[in-house]
């Protein structure tokens, strides 16, 4: 593989390429680098590999996955049809989202922070989900006010 960098690179720094989709879990990510021969050891997999395992920050944010597989998908799929509802889970998510944002422990650093975040991106997908909806439905009662 040629790289060709647009400004310098300091001797021994890394440089990171996505083989692959980086979206997934640890275990997923292990399992795609392994089918190309290689475990996959960057700085982010490093942190959910060392560090975050068994801290507070771990807890909360498996517990806030779980709660969006097994309660809030069932709620989004039914509230196709209900604003007042779709409120109500609105809220409900960004205070999950809160507490996982609070679970973050002191001593990460500004990239560790963003890794862990992005574990809950189903979280917030979710909630945005809900947003865009509520604001069709503005969208749809303002296009049958009379002109």
């Amino acid at each position: 593989i040629l790289f060709r960098a647009e400004k310098d690179i300091d001797a021994g720094s890394e440089i990171l390429f996505p083989y692959f989709d980086v979206s997934g879990s640890l275990k997923q990510r292990h399992r795609r680098s392994q089918t190309m021969g290689f475990t996959c050891a960057c700085q982010r997999c490093t942190f959910e590999q060392l560090q975050l395992p068994r801290t507070r920050a771990e807890s909360i944010y498996k517990n806030a996955l779980a709660k969006l597989e097994n309660t809030f998908r069932p709620r989004l799929q039914a509230l196709a049809s209900s604003m007042h509802q779709r409120r109500e889970l609105i809220k409900e998510i960004l205070s999950l989202m809160r507490e996982v944002e609070d679970a973050t422990e002191i001593s990460w650093t500004e990239q560790q922070f963003a890794w862990y975040l992005h574990l809950i991106l189903p979280l917030a997908n979710a909630g945005l989900w809900c947003c865009l909806q509520k604001a069709e439905d503005a969208n749809e009662r303002l296009s049958v006010l009379p002109a």
